[in-house]
């Protein structure tokens, strides 16, 4: 993300992770963000039955049944704690479940099923009747609408 005035950056955002799962169990996770010249890395695997690893350098374990807050995974609307992907931390959610409702992606209509997560950006987010994610939607910190249909 890139937020510019005037043609000059005044914000810039990127994130990079990736989660590595073996039968259903997360096995590492990796993450790389930069928040405008603030660098935060995680790394975890999993050791002894825990997810082990560094949040900048700083040790965590964590349970090795917590699961990231990528969203993308249809068990994440059944947790009450997510990794913030971004600090390596845990984070208490509150997730509500809204129902069916009809939604159009990639131009074609689709049932979908509706949750709302809420920690400290409320998010709308919808997986189709095989549990992929088909969007997700949140108004960021700034007041911004953001949308986004996953690939």
């Amino acid at each position: 993300i890139a937020v510019t005035f005037l043609g000059v950056t005044i914000y810039r955002f990127s994130h990079e992770a990736e989660e590595r799962w073996i039968g259903g169990q997360l096995v590492s996770f990796t993450s790389r963000s930069d928040d405008n010249g603030e660098l935060r890395q995680v790394a975890l695997k999993l050791d002894g039955g825990r997810l082990r690893g560094t949040y900048n350098g700083r040790p965590r374990d964590y349970p090795a049944t917590l699961i990231p807050a990528s969203l993308w995974h249809p068990e994440t609307v059944r947790q009450h704690v997510l990794l913030d992907p971004f600090k390596g931390r845990e984070r208490a959610v509150s997730v509500v479940d809204k129902g069916e409702e009809g939604i159009t992606v990639k131009g074609k209509p689709v049932v979908a099923h509706r949750y709302l997560i809420t920690d400290k950006i409320p998010r709308d987010i919808w997986y189709d009747s095989n549990g992929r994610l088909v969007r997700i939607h949140f108004i960021a910190k700034d007041g911004s609408e953001i949308q986004v249909t996953p690939r």
